[in-house]
């Protein structure tokens, strides 16, 4: 983005907000500090002109010399700091073990550092314009939420804005002091930027969030019908004066988005709603090689093999069978979709989230449960499965751990008369060792791809990270990539945001209940029941992570019916082949061919997974009812048929 040349002046009163920093004692009196806002797409926005900062953002034009940075060792350069951080991002290490992710850096975090210390490097033009914003809070603020998470305010003011952040404690470095740098030092790491003892409400979250409300209120008194939400091409202005004074107002009118949340033709709660519904105009993920789409197969056979081996052992026990004691079940399909596809680096898909979060399913199905059951509730079953979601989700927000797949575990002890016999047994076996068993099983099959770390991180107490030191055989390098590569945690959601989520996951599995027992008496049967456990893991996906694109009705419909259409055409094969007794070892090639499938056609969705494993059990069920020329086989065939569209895929858009 061009700005004017010599506009490196910024405007230090535009947006003024009450500083964060004030002092604690005198509350009453508060201070104010200035708020410069920039962007960093390829277009000036408005707060760009308005605050005069466009030089902060990674997109500023630096012209022939550009900046100059170290990539996996050797010097490189660009005319933007956006080009060199996509160039690190996308560095891999070297296959012998002899580098480390973000071209030498680590991590994203320290390669920003990196190349912001070459941009404002000392005594330079672009320092002293740094040095120029004085005690200003620098917002990256971006157009459109769903974009950056991380390094803007997200839009909505739920971003971390760690440019921003880098910004201000390089401001400081440069100036000597500690203006900034001791106020994010009491709410983040300032060395990840992750928030410190794992806090929900930080006060530089806060701050980033009054920021963006101050700049959106200064926004709203300009004249009307500048238009905030689309870019100011460089070309078509000389100076800041040209745009502010409305000219090609008209011509920018007509190219404004449709969804801009700013829209003069749209200023009211229920048009700003209903905008929502076209989405944030987020970019679609894109197809895997065929390479990294077997990996995701491989890792999904060897993961649900051995959970299902494991079944197989445990339920032949005689003495184990009396207790119904048994591993497999339907949210282990999309656990395995997350842990191997191309999401293994998904926060989701994360040790810490996959083992807390399912466990902390099965305490709410269980609890839940037990609870309808001390209250005489206990036949309402789309209450007891409503609640269990709901909670789940909140608990897993609450302490960081959103895992989609510990939806379903709840779900489907609420919704099994048969796993209701364990009690609370059900948290240890299955809920707890099956999270155990697809992580260790992950560790081993990612890490064998020279594309793949797994875990990205662990996130508990202690996390490890990669020393960064030359690695002297690929075996030593194999195993290092066990301690994760260091990727900071994201932050936990807020009491507020809790609180939506628990409502739309309670709202959608309450919905499905009461709509499969009164209205569709054929979905109420146990095979039914059983397979909605798949909405468990679509609730927590679409409540708990909306921004992802595993959550995105595109996804949503496509990864269902996949899960649906390879878990049939899995009892076929398995059926033809004469090994359909072995339910294991289908449901194992199932949830492989979904996982497959979905990378190949950028769908990965995990619920699919549950899906495809929930319809290879229920075949089994209905099978060995044949044997005994029961009449629940009568409908074998039509209700085969039956699953893919009610409620799979019927369900799913509810959800949705």
């Amino acid at each position: 983005a061009r700005v004017p040349t010599g506009d490196l002046q910024p405007r230090l009163d535009s947006v003024i907000f009450i500083d964060p920093r004030r002092d604690a004692e005198l509350p009453e009196v508060p201070s104010c500090v200035g708020i410069l806002a920039f962007s960093s797409s390829d277009d000036l926005e408005l707060w760009d002109v308005l605050c005069g900062a466009a030089f902060l953002g990674n997109s500023y034009d630096l012209g022939a010399e550009g900046l100059q940075v170290k990539v996996m060792g050797v010097m490189r350069r660009f005319r933007n700091a956006e080009a060199a951080f996509h160039q690190l991002t996308q560095e891999l290490p070297a296959e012998d073990g002899t580098g480390m992710q973000c071209g030498g850096y680590g991590t994203e975090w320290n390669a920003m550092k990196a190349i912001l210390r070459s941009k404002f490097v000392s005594d330079s033009t672009m320092e002293h314009a740094l040095l120029e914003t004085g005690d200003s809070f620098l917002l990256n603020h971006s157009s459109r939420a769903g974009r950056d998470m991380s390094w803007s305010d997200n839009c909505l003011g739920d971003g971390n804005n760690w440019l921003g952040m880098q910004l201000m404690l390089l401001r400081d470095k440069c100036s000597g002091s500690n203006r900034w740098t001791d106020f994010i030092e009491t709410a983040v790491d300032q060395c990840t930027g992750r928030p410190l003892h794992g806090a929900v409400e930080n006060a530089w979250q806060n701050a980033v969030q009054n920021a963006r409300d101050a700049l959106l209120a200064q926004l709203e008194q300009l004249p009307k019908g500048v238009p905030l939400g689309c870019g100011l091409p460089a070309e078509s202005t000389d100076g800041p004066d040209d745009y502010l004074d409305g000219h090609g107002l008209q011509e920018l009118q007509a190219q404004q988005c449709v969804n801009d949340p700013f829209s003069e033709t749209c200023t009211s709660r229920t048009g700003l709603y209903l905008q929502r519904l076209a989405g944030a105009g987020a970019p679609g993920p894109s197809p895997v090689s065929l390479l990294e789409a077997c990996f995701s197969t491989l890792g999904t056979l060897v993961g649900l093999i051995a959970v299902g081996a494991l079944h197989a052992v445990l339920w032949r026990r005689p003495a184990l069978s009396i207790s119904r004691l048994q591993m497999l079940l339907g949210s282990f399909g999309g656990m395995s979709i997350l842990v191997f596809s191309s999401s293994f680096a998904s926060p989701m898909a994360q040790p810490k989230n996959v083992i807390l979060g399912n466990t902390i399913g099965g305490v709410a199905g269980v609890t839940v449960v037990e609870f309808l059951w001390l209250v005489g509730a206990d036949r309402e079953v789309w209450l007891s499965g409503a609640l269990s979601v709901a909670l789940t989700l909140a608990a897993q927000e609450k302490f960081g751990a959103v895992h989609p797949s510990g939806g379903a575990t709840a779900l489907c002890y609420a919704c099994s008369k048969q796993l209701q016999q364990l009690s609370y047994v059900y948290i240890l076996f299955p809920s707890f060792l099956g999270a155990v068993l697809v992580v260790l099983a992950g560790m081993v099959v990612n890490n064998l791809s020279p594309l793949r770390t797994y875990p990205q991180a662990w996130w508990f107490q202690l996390e490890a990270t990669s020393s960064g030191k030359p690695l002297n055989s690929s075996l030593v390098s194999y195993f290092s990539k066990f301690a994760g590569a260091g990727v900071p945690e994201q932050p936990r959601s807020s009491l507020a945001q809790i609180g939506i989520s628990f409502f739309g996951a309670f709202t959608a599995i309450a919905g499905l209940g009461l709509v499969s027992t009164y209205l569709l008496p054929l979905t109420a049967s146990p095979h039914a029941e059983q397979l909605k456990a798949a909405f468990g893991a679509t609730a927590v996906l679409v409540f708990g992570a909306s921004m992802a694109p595993q959550a995105q009705p595109r996804t949503a419909i496509l990864g269902s019916a996949t899960g649906v259409c390879s878990g049939m055409v899995a009892v076929i094969a398995m059926e033809l082949l004469g090994c359909g007794h072995m339910t294991w070892v289908t449901c194992s090639v199932a949830v492989a061919c979904t996982v497959a499938v979905q990378e190949l056609t950028a769908s990965v969705y995990p619920p699919g997974g549950d899906a495809a494993l929930i319809y290879v059990v229920r075949s089994s069920a209905v099978s060995a009812t044949s044997h005994l020329g029961t009449s629940a086989a009568a409908g074998h065939d039509w209700t085969h048929g039956y699953y893919a569209f009610c409620p799979t895929l019927i369900g799913t858009a509810m959800v949705l």
